[in-house]
């Protein structure tokens, strides 16, 4: 098996277990407060590089770390992005673990009273490219950061919306350029 399959299918282990470990935790958790409750996110993507718009979609699970730290893992799918000036398209397939930040509602209150909840995040990236027209396939590292909010209750379903930096680069077979943009996404969140 190739590295790259390899890593996508432990992306997506890691992805599945971390759901089964959140929902055990979440039931058997004495916990009362949003802190310590995992979630799930699916969102639609638009990613805005250098020469135009990719398209896409993705989700997250957030595994609790502290009262308002969580560890992420991501993965996603954007179709159709140019890399850098040139002609050739690809779909990446992006994987990201990193940090989540729920602002603290003290320094937020009168926010947190209409259920908006502000997030900043970042981590690494590792992106499988399908290179069109021949070219090939490739993956490469980077990182992504940002930030967004939820809205909605705490506890159950509510609309997640983020805009995000990720860094990405392509360097294969004579096609060489910059992938990563600013990208926004919008979608649906649910913590039990």
């Amino acid at each position: 098996m190739e590295r790259k399959h390899f890593l996508i299918l432990l992306a997506l282990l890691l992805m599945f277990t971390t759901s089964a470990i959140a929902e055990s935790s979440g039931r058997n958790s004495d916990k009362r407060y949003m802190g310590f409750a995992p979630a799930f996110a699916t969102y639609g993507s638009i990613l805005d590089t250098s020469s135009e718009l990719g398209y896409g979609a993705g989700g997250k699970i957030e595994m609790p770390l502290a009262d308002i730290l969580k560890l992420e893992v991501r993965g996603g799918w954007l179709t159709d992005v140019k890399i850098g000036k040139s002609d050739v398209d690809t779909d990446v397939v992006p994987v990201d673990v990193g940090l989540a930040l729920h602002v603290p509602g003290r320094l937020f209150d009168r926010v947190r009273e209409n259920n908006i909840r502000p997030i900043f995040l970042g981590g690494a990236t590792w992106a499988y490219m399908d290179l069109e027209n021949g070219y090939g396939s490739a993956d490469d590292w980077g990182w992504y950061a940002g930030g967004g909010v939820e809205i909605g209750k705490e506890r159950g379903v509510g609309l997640l919306v983020e805009a995000l930096y990720r860094d990405l680069d392509v360097n294969n077979n004579g096609v060489s350029g910059d992938i990563g943009g600013a990208m926004g996404n919008v979608g649906l969140y649910y913590r039990w």
